[in-house]
């Protein structure tokens, strides 16, 4: 017998007052627990100074090989605003947009299922539970009171997945194609290294275009061409337009990302005499030595996975080791590099930067390609490894936070960038010295502790769940499309980067949890669906 009317009404209040209270709590702690101060670290000139520069000058350029979407969003606020905190509380009405986002998709799912109280009572737990992990994590909120992309990830992420979710249940060719623009629109704010995972929504989009629609082979050939290259273009024609206009500085940063994280595969190469072909012969004895000193110290509780720190290796050890070979070699005085009197007023050192910056790129492409032709499975090897790591070790936790977390002002203002800190000194009224005390409940970090461990777990026993149910020939696609693109999302992450630096991991998050939701959300389905089956046979049976 079908459940009573009243007794689903009744759920579905009592649902919607769980959304509203955890909705509530999660405005609280941005809005009123916390200061709405914005907290500028180390990263934070990259995607500031394009904005300061224009406010100040009329000019945008470059910093520090950041993508331009997101400080493009911070030129538009500052404006408008002219306030720091201005960023804060957008980034927060945004976050708390991300919460009905998911709570708009939820609803959604609830139409998988029969109106049965059981799948009614399941589904009211799962989609609470989830949207609380979402809109309290204190590492997400974190990310809104900074001047980050991952600041957006969350609501994009969720606003992503609805449009993919409609995706999938769209019949008309004209709203698949405005659904998949949408998506390259999203997925255009976030950060490159998601790209790679977002093209995973082609290949979706594509199998749904097959379904949908005739003249089948042609038209989804044109149409994965077509969504693939205007996702390349969103985000990359802006980057590159603006780059016209920088002095390229940093066009090197991705090789140079992959040479330091790789460092163990570098220094074996040495070891064997094995490098690319390079004028800077003296280099690779100097560079072999500093890189077995370094990497003879192990730290195997801090960095587990590469037992060294990649920024110290980047940017204390080797970094200017090969930067003052190069200039050297090039004979050019390291000051007039360094000196922001040069570097001000005269636009031959401009081109001399850019001379180093072009062997630079060289340099570390090279080894890029080398490595990745020469020393195949050791390059695979540590990407598993890290791949690993961000599902497994304790160290590599999203979940897990302190009840308080204190931020100081990390950023070091360069001289040559003194015109632009300007504005945020005089009308920003930005000072150095600020730091920002964070607090959450104790009882909310405990609360979490638990759900760590389900998290890492169940993400592993969400992948065994999928290839039993692609071995089933189960029609899962929506959640196919999440774990796709969360091991397309790790993967880049794992290979040009490291997530010993916890923020990988942390940006990481929602994609996760999506995947284990999108498992749970599947194996209810496959029960209802079976179950609804059963009832039909017995009910044949019967007549």
């Amino acid at each position: 017998m079908p459940d009573k009317i009243s007794d689903l009404l009744s759920l579905i209040k009592l649902r919607y007052c769980i959304y509203l209270f955890i909705l509530a709590f999660a405005v609280y702690l941005r809005f009123f627990a916390n200061s709405l101060q914005l907290y500028l670290e180390f990263d934070a000139p990259g995607y500031l100074l394009p904005a300061l520069d224009y406010l100040s000058e009329g000019t945008i350029r470059s910093y520090d090989a950041r993508a331009y979407p997101y400080p493009m969003f911070v030129l538009v606020v500052l404006k408008i605003f002219k306030s720091l905190s201005a960023l804060t509380i957008i980034q927060h009405v945004i976050g708390i947009c991300g919460g009905l986002f998911f709570v708009f998709l939820s609803e959604k799912i609830f139409s998988f299922f029969p109106a049965n109280t059981k799948y009614v009572w399941v589904l009211t737990a799962l989609n609470s539970i989830v949207l609380a992990l979402m809109m309290l994590n204190g590492n997400i909120i974190v990310f809104e009171k900074t001047l980050r992309p991952e600041a957006l990830l969350m609501p994009f992420l969720n606003l992503i997945f609805l449009m993919l979710f409609l995706l999938l249940q769209a019949k008309s060719k004209k709203i698949i194609l405005a659904t998949c623009l949408w998506l390259c629109f999203l997925s255009m704010l976030l950060f490159p290294r998601f790209l790679l995972s977002f093209a995973a929504i082609n290949i979706i989009a594509v199998i749904v275009f097959f379904r949908n629609c005739k003249s089948k082979k042609v038209h989804g050939l044109i149409y994965l061409t077509a969504t693939t290259i205007i996702m390349l273009s969103l985000v990359w024609v802006p980057e590159i337009m603006f780059r016209k206009k920088s002095d390229g500085i940093y066009k090197y940063f991705v090789y140079q990302q992959f040479f330091y994280s790789n460092a163990g595969a570098v220094l074996m190469a040495l070891k064997n005499y094995e490098t690319p072909a390079f004028e800077y012969v003296d280099l690779n004895n100097s560079l072999k030595n500093k890189l077995e000193e370094a990497l003879s110290h192990e730290n195997k509780t801090s960095f587990p996975v590469l037992s060294y720190d990649v920024d110290q290796l980047q940017y204390e050890v080797i970094g200017p080791l090969i930067e003052n070979s190069m200039l050297s070699y090039m004979s050019i005085p390291s000051h007039i590099i360094n000196d922001s009197s040069y570097i001000l007023n005269r636009n031959d050192t401009i081109l001399l930067r850019n001379a180093l910056s072009d062997e630079l790129q060289i340099f570390y492409k090279s080894w890029t390609f080398f490595l990745t032709k020469n020393y195949p499975w050791q390059l695979f090897q540590k990407t598993f490894n890290q791949f690993f790591y961000v599902l497994s070790h304790k160290q590599s936790n999203p979940w897990l936070f302190p009840s308080e977390i204190n931020l100081s002002s990390g950023f070091i203002i360069k001289s040559h960038h003194l015109s632009s800190f300007r504005y945020l000194f005089s009308e920003l009224n930005y000072r150095t010295n600020e730091s920002l005390n964070i607090r959450f409940p104790e009882i909310l970090v405990d609360i979490y502790c638990p759900f760590s461990y389900l998290f890492r777990w169940g993400t592993w026993l969400s992948i065994f769940v999928f290839l039993y149910l692609i071995i089933q020939k189960k029609d899962f696609l929506l959640s196919l499309a999440i774990l796709i693109i969360y091991i397309s999302a790790v993967l880049p992450v794992g290979m040009l980067h490291t997530f010993e630096h916890q923020r990988y991991s942390q940006s990481l998050l929602v994609l996760g949890l999506y995947v284990v939701y999108g498992v749970c959300v599947e194996v209810l389905r496959n029960g209802a669906t079976y179950r609804a089956i059963s009832e039909t046979k017995k009910n044949e049976i019967k007549d």
